[in-house]
């Protein structure tokens, strides 16, 4: 053995045979692993190759080396071929049918497909018993049908005008210029695309003798109803706000804006001379208009409406289309080509609807005088309508004047001829209408005095039949002066208009008078064609119906004075 001290030790060796074992140990001073080299001087020659020897055992099992860290991401492979369309799918089954509700109510249990209105906005249940949840707030039970549109902002309101000076008796001085219109507000987001409704049909202004049909809509008051159920004189703004079920609110009318200041009393007219009646003073100037109310919220999204204008029976039209003829505006059911609006609508023809019916005349007249107490103020009343006003004026009477000295006595007028002895002759009358099989349009004849369950298509055809029994002799001499006609449809209710007319010696007069029934009553009245008859006169009245299907009773009153 040798001891490594610092220094490079080597050890030579010479050895014919030998079995030589070298164990080398390094010193922990030196700058190397342990290492021993061995160098042969001189090589011997080489040996006869021995006999294998036996294969040793086999070691035991090495112990599992530890996992190796995860190699790097591969690069992706090149985008494969898409693969070709898979077959169209099933159609899917029908949904639920749309039943508008009207507003939410937490009371109430909704099923799937009920559509209600909630806060300016509509929307649908998706499940059935849904109980107070709140559309707006509870998305797993209602889904949005027709989102509310932002309202605009408000326009500035212009500047009152100046007061205009007093012009004469009764003139009302100029209204200052309306204030400029405010800028529109911005587009509400459109909201998602609502499930299938039933058909809608425009059906004009509601009236309490139309049948409405499920689907119809209509307008009253500045609101738009829709028929949730068929109905005859129901009032769309009564059911709606009594939770009627039978009409839903389709488009609700804005908000009124504030009334104007009224306008300062005229002074009193001056006292008339002693027993007439004194002058109405000047009317007081009009207050100025009031500002504008704001805009209400906008309505549910209704069907898409085009408006193309004056009709046209060169224009084709869609669908939506809308137009403007004689002052009524109509909207395309179905897709036409000269197709008068007017007369389609009037013949129930289904092509076209009313949007918006022109507006009819106003009339005024002065109805009575009446002489009130002395030193009262002076009263106008309005016994009439808005559109018919009939004006009834109370006058102050003046002071009594002083007594006036006695006149002379005048001459003995001669005597009169004998009255008849009769003030006024009135004749009363009902029949029922004849139905089929008479022919529409066909004029019958009646004696004012008649009394008949029906009238005869045989007998009452003719103005004067061999019996007498369709005229009545005048007694006494008098002025026809006032017709009065009352028409019930009391069964079969169908538009159908009664017109009843005054004969005199088989010869047509001016007084005559209309009324159309459709499952209600009709009156009518003349009292301005007026005429004389004389004693032994004939009176005739004739009738004459657009249509004999409905069952209609007729009450006649004729006023002879």
């Amino acid at each position: 053995m040798a001891k490594h001290t610092g220094k490079q030790q080597r050890i030579a060796l010479t050895s014919a045979a030998a079995d030589v074992l070298f164990d080398s140990k390094e010193n922990d001073e030196t700058g190397h692993v342990p290492r021993l080299d061995i160098t042969l001087l001189n090589q011997g020659p080489q040996g006869i190759q021995g006999v294998q020897g036996i294969p040793g055992i086999a070691g035991p099992q090495g112990a599992t080396g530890l996992a190796g860290p995860i190699g790097p991401q591969g690069l992706p492979g090149i985008q494969g071929v898409t693969g070709p369309a898979g077959a169209p799918g099933a159609t899917g089954p029908q949904g639920p049918p749309v039943s508008f509700q009207g507003a939410w109510s937490s009371a109430t249990a909704y099923s799937t497909g009920d559509a209600v209105f909630y806060n300016g906005s509509s929307f649908i249940s998706l499940l059935n018993s849904n109980l107070n949840n709140q559309p707006s707030t509870s998305p797993a039970q209602w889904s949005l049908l027709a989102q509310q549109g932002a309202v605009g902002a408000t326009g500035a309101i212009g500047a009152t005008g100046l007061q205009g000076p007093i012009g004469l008796t009764g003139a009302t001085g100029a209204t200052g210029p309306t204030g400029p219109t405010g800028p529109m507000g911005a587009t509400g987001a459109t909201g998602a695309t609502g499930l299938q409704g039933p058909p809608v049909t425009f059906k004009g202004t509601w009236s309490s003798s139309t049948v409405y049909a499920v689907g119809d809509a209509i307008f009253e008051n500045g609101t738009s109803y829709i028929a949730l159920a068929a109905n005859l004189a129901v009032d769309p703004a009564t059911d709606v706000s009594g939770s009627g079920g039978t009409w839903a609110v389709l488009a609700q009318k804005g908000a009124t804006g504030a009334t104007g200041a009224a306008g300062s009393t005229g002074p009193q007219g001056p006292i008339g001379l002693t027993g007439a009646v004194g002058a109405v003073g000047p009317a007081g100037p009009t207050g100025a208009i009031g500002a504008t109310g704001a805009t209400g919220a906008q309505g549910a999204q209704g069907p898409p409406v085009t408006f193309r204008g004056t009709w046209s029976s060169s224009t084709t039209y869609t669908i939506g289309d809308a137009v403007f003829e004689s002052g009524t505006s109509y909207i395309a059911v179905v897709s036409n080509t000269a197709v008068d609006p007017a007369t389609n609508v009037s013949g129930s023809g289904g092509i076209w609807a009313v949007l918006a019916r022109a507006g009819s005349s106003s009339t005024v007249s002065v109805g009575t005088t009446t002489t009130g107490a002395s030193g009262t103020s002076a009263v106008v009343t309005n016994s009439g309508t808005s559109s018919a006003a009939v004006l009834n004026f109370t006058i102050p009477q003046g002071p009594a004047g002083a007594t006036g000295p006695a006149g002379a006595t005048g001459a003995t007028g001669p005597v009169g001829t004998n009255g008849s002895g009769v003030n006024a002759i009135t004749f009363t009358m009902k029949f029922f209408n004849p139905g089929p099989p008479a022919v529409a349009g066909t004029t019958f004849f009646l004696s004012p005095l008649a009394s008949s369950s029906s009238v005869s298509t045989t007998s009452n055809v003719v103005i004067a039949s061999a019996n007498g029994a369709n005229f009545s002799v005048m007694p006494v001499a008098c002025t026809m002066s006032a017709l009065n006609v009352g028409i019930n449809n009391y069964n079969a209710p169908a538009s159908d208009t009664t017109t009843i007319t005054i004969y005199k010696n088989l010869a047509a007069t001016a007084m005559t008078c209309s009324g159309t029934t459709n499952g209600n009553t009709s009156v009518c009245r003349d009292t301005t064609h007026v005429f004389s008859v004389a004693a032994g006169d004939r009176i005739t009245i004739a009738f004459v119906e657009t249509d004999i299907n409905p069952f209609n009773k007729v009450t006649v009153s004729l006023v002879c004075q």
